[in-house]
């Protein structure tokens, strides 16, 4: 695709899908019908795929503008949820008034906007967008005339957004990007082309079930695009929350994150004490003492987490703590260390499985007092996150496969090896 969609292009199509006919559709954006349909004409020859249907009865969305119908509306809402949120006490328009001003926004508007919120100056705005400054400027000042809202600030001879501007500009760069996801909903319709999954993975989810998933998807769609991002939890939340990620697989409940993310549990699992095979206290044969435990130096993830609260919890009673001597978030140098030391560290049943099933089988589970908490095993996404057809296709592969393993059968397991 050369070109881009423009808005009063998708609008076209929104009111076409909504009257069910080329006639309403004009009617209902002060548009001839000769208009709306030369509209139309231009955005399927920019995506290259028909959208529209005409039959004696009216004219309705093609398969693949039912794709892209709901894109155009959740980018409009998004608009004009803007238009209504309050910057600095104060909001542009009234909820009343918004759908209204929200069809009069262009494409010149918002990309005007956006350019001198991302360059952070009118002169490297104009620069991006190839326009004189002259241009860029009466443009903006368009945009404020009919926003009735000071979206800009002078800067010495230049102009910067301001407080507003920039949290207004967000939010339409957020809603513009639900076009971008409509366009990729249609490539994948079109053909094989390659589709994005960018997952981010906490390390220490030992990810049978996500690489099953990953094969599974990989051989049904071998020219997807999969980007696989590292990182502790909250880092990995931001870039969720952010959209440099759409998929977030390992802890979940975040009860702090409601109404910004939707969390999918796969199962939960208590927490257990592990030791490499021939550790001392693994042949001890008998049930351990808290006083066993607090003898041994830890190897646990950072403060803060389900792991390290669960060791804190369980030393609660003693004066201090025993000693963490390696504290990592690397699931490879955790092991490493269990294996080569007489450290203690904090597993799930099914990462002390997973170890064995990989033909190490150097850990053992101890028979310790229980811990507490548990570990909640499942992906986030954004709750604004409307997936792809093909990436819903992933996330029920990831589903079906989190199903097949229930925890209660790596605990027969589990409980069969339970000294090795």
């Amino acid at each position: 695709m050369q070109a881009s969609p423009t808005l009063r292009q998708l609008k076209a199509l929104n009111a076409v899908a909504v009257t069910g006919s080329l006639g309403g559709a004009g009617a209902a954006l002060a548009l001839t019908q000769p208009a709306v349909t030369q509209a139309l004409s231009k955005l399927e020859a920019i995506v290259g795929v028909e959208l529209i249907r005409r039959t004696a009865t009216g004219s309705f969305p093609s398969p693949a503008g039912a794709l892209l119908v709901p894109r155009i509306q959740a980018c409009l809402r998004k608009i004009e949820r803007a238009l209504i949120e309050p910057y600095e006490g104060r909001c542009i328009t009234t909820e009343a008034q918004a759908s209204g001003l929200a069809a009069k926004l262009t494409d010149t508007h918002l990309r005007v906007l956006i350019a001198i919120w991302d360059a952070g100056t009118a002169a490297g705005a104009a620069d991006a967008l190839h326009l004189s400054k002259s241009t860029l400027l009466r443009s903006a000042r368009d945009l404020e005339e009919l926003l009735s809202h000071d979206v800009f600030k002078r800067v010495g001879q230049d102009l910067q957004v301001n407080a507003t501007g920039a949290a207004f500009a967000h939010c339409v760069q957020v809603a513009l990007k639900e076009i971008e996801k409509g366009l990729a909903d249609l490539v994948a319709f079109k053909s094989t082309t390659a589709t994005r999954l960018a997952i981010g993975i906490v390390p220490q989810y030992i990810g049978m079930v996500l690489f099953g998933a990953l094969e599974a998807f990989i051989q049904q769609f071998p020219t997807s695009n999969i980007e696989l991002q590292e990182g502790n939890h909250d880092s990995l939340v931001s870039a969720l929350l952010s959209r440099k990620i759409d998929i977030l697989i390992g802890n979940t409940a975040r009860p702090d994150l409601a109404g910004h993310v939707t969390e999918h549990v796969f199962f939960q699992e208590d927490f257990q004490v592990v030791a490499r095979l021939d550790h001392p206290l693994a042949l001890l044969n008998r049930d351990l003492t808290i006083a066993d435990l607090a003898s041994c130096s830890w190897i646990l993830p950072p403060v803060g987490t389900p792991r390290r609260d669960a060791f804190l919890t369980l030393f609660a009673d003693l004066p201090e703590a025993p000693l963490v001597a390696v504290e990592t978030s690397s699931p490879a140098l955790h092991l490493l260390m269990l294996f080569k030391s007489n450290c203690l560290s904090i597993l799930t049943p099914r990462e002390v499985v997973n170890e064995v099933c990989y033909g190490h089988g150097r850990l053992a589970i101890l028979p310790s007092p229980p811990l507490p908490g548990v570990d909640v095993k499942g992906y986030m996404t954004r709750a604004d996150w409307e997936p792809t057809p093909r990436q819903r296709q992933f996330l029920d592969m990831l589903e079906q496969r989190a199903d097949a393993a229930a925890p209660e059968q790596f605990l027969k397991v589990v409980q069969v090896r339970r000294y090795f």
